[in-house]
């Protein structure tokens, strides 16, 4: 890219100076950055594959799910100069004298090939997908403890790196093999959650233990918190949170905060949403009579709480409480609603006017018959309208809203807004009970026809969940391993039945 420099009072297109913020008069803030892009003087700009160790500072503007807005804090005439190094690495005085590094792409290629374990994973990089994944390849999948991993992959389906949870031991996590229902990982704020038990693999009917447990990963792969659950049972002090039945999702709000959805047996109920603090757990969804308890998976869109259910008090996308809510008792209102017999799991909600309320949503059902599958909603100013429900062709690699032999529907959802091209990009994972898929659907305005296989969990393997991986908080640790999908100008604000 050759030599760059900014001046103070000479500010790229589109930015405003620093006006007001306590800062030397000799600083300023690019307000028009975006992570993956940066901006030149004459308003060029060049994109960054790796950022490593900015000041992040004045992120009002962030969109802090997916790939938002945020400020950089520059000193005047900082200059950026290539060296001989073969990813084009570039030194740069960011605030301090101390010398920091911006990655500036080789465009072809930025994502090393590897598989790891938790113990030598490498940076987990911003826009790839990280699945959760079930199985070991030899033992046929039960409802007995299976090993359990998180898989990286680009969005065009190739393998990163797996980082493996250990099966046995102090720091065991293992799921249950045929609780189609547990295991939908989330990525937010750069953490990724992943629930399941502290219970060796082979546990026999491990789904209804109160074993459970949620580990947080960060941005580098490793466990950061490792949090088990109460074991008492639903009358103990504390009680058990989804006391002898299946604990399914989990979102992380930093790096030993989280909530957790699932259902329980027993009374009092506790199944439902909690909040664990970092010390304490809370059951923040309400109990009473028609409140939903049965909850499947958890996100977060626009700073409000979502969970999605498919038991008779409610069936679609419930909202709980008023966003982000820490009290017990907080009430749940159900916002999309997809109809009695529905069986939602996955969803990713979208801004995509950018008038700052959720007007697009996309629904993964695991049924396999017309109404299933990939269902598409939008809000029209009072309710939300299904624009369509469509299924996999497993043979043709088409999309059809009418059922046949041989369609699968979906569990795992997640997606991508391309403001430039107006297109919706959603991942999935599909409903075989061993060897299903990652699948991407692109859906560019008009409704989509086909979809793409992009990779098999393999013989006793299966894909859970989904999730598109998110930036850091502006005050985590660098951002590095940025990989090339997050490039792309998105607008997604993040992120049942007793199934056993």
């Amino acid at each position: 890219m050759g030599h760059t420099e900014f001046n103070a009072g000479v500010l790229p297109r589109g930015c405003g100076p620093d006006a007001g913020r306590g800062r030397d008069a000799d600083a300023w803030i690019l307000d028009c950055w975006k992570l993956g892009e940066i901006v030149t003087k004459t308003g060029q700009s060049a994109q960054i594959v790796d950022v490593e160790g900015l000041n992040f500072m004045n992120c009002n503007t962030i969109v802090t799910r997916k790939f938002g807005v945020c400020g950089v804090y520059l000193k005047r005439s900082e200059k950026l100069k290539p060296n001989s190094k073969h990813r084009n690495t570039h030194t740069k005085k960011i605030g301090t004298n101390k010398m920091k590094k911006i990655f500036l792409p080789i465009l072809t290629a930025s994502i090393a090939l590897l598989t790891s374990t938790s113990a030598n994973a490498v940076n987990i990089s911003v826009g790839n997908l990280i699945i959760e994944r079930v199985g070991n390849g030899t033992t046929t999948l039960s409802s007995a403890a299976a090993d359990i991993a998180v898989l990286e992959y680009t969005t065009s389906g190739t393998a990163v790196q797996t980082i493996t949870f250990p099966n046995s031991g102090a720091s065991q996590s293992t799921d249950s093999g045929t609780a189609t229902s547990n295991g939908y990982l989330n990525s937010y704020n750069g953490f990724v959650s992943v629930t399941g038990y502290n219970a060796a693999t082979g546990t026999a009917s491990v789904a209804g233990s109160n074993t459970k447990l949620t580990s947080i990963l960060d941005n580098s792969g490793a466990v950061v918190s490792r949090v088990t659950y109460p074991t008492g049972g639903p009358s103990a002090t504390p009680a058990s949170p989804f006391s002898g039945n299946n604990i399914r999702s989990s979102i992380a709000t930093g790096s030993s905060t989280f909530y957790a959805t699932g259902t329980a047996s027993g009374t009092p109920a506790t199944g439902g949403a909690w909040y664990y603090d970092g010390a304490r757990f809370t059951q923040v969804s309400s109990t009473a009579t028609g409140q939903p308890t049965n909850l499947r998976n958890v996100e977060i869109y626009n700073g409000q709480l979502f969970s999605s259910s498919a038991a008779t008090t409610g069936y679609g996308i419930f909202s709980i409480g008023t966003g982000l809510p820490t009290s017990a008792g907080s009430t749940a209102t159900l916002a999309i609603n997809t109809g009695s017999g529905a069986s939602p799991y996955g969803f990713v909600m979208f801004d995509a006017n950018k008038d700052g309320n959720l007007d697009t949503a996309f629904i993964a059902d695991d049924r396999t018959v017309a109404g299933g599958g990939l269902e598409k909603w939008t809000f029209n100013g009072s309710a939300w309208v299904n624009s369509y429900s469509l299924l996999f062709d497993a043979a043709a690699g088409s999309l059809s809203a009418t059922a046949a032999t041989g369609f699968a529907g979906i569990r795992g959802l997640t997606g991508s807004y391309n403001d430039a091209t107006g297109a919706f990009t959603l991942f999935a994972t599909t409903t075989e009970t061993s060897n299903n898929r990652i699948v991407s659907v692109v859906d560019a305005g008009t409704t989509p026809t086909t979809y793409t296989a992009l990779a098999s969990a393999g013989s006793n393997y299966a894909f859970r969940g989904v999730d598109i991986m998110t930036v850091p908080e502006p005050s985590s640790a660098a951002l590095l391993g940025f990989g090339m999908a997050a490039l792309v100008a998105v607008r997604a604000l993040r992120r049942g039945r007793g199934d056993s």
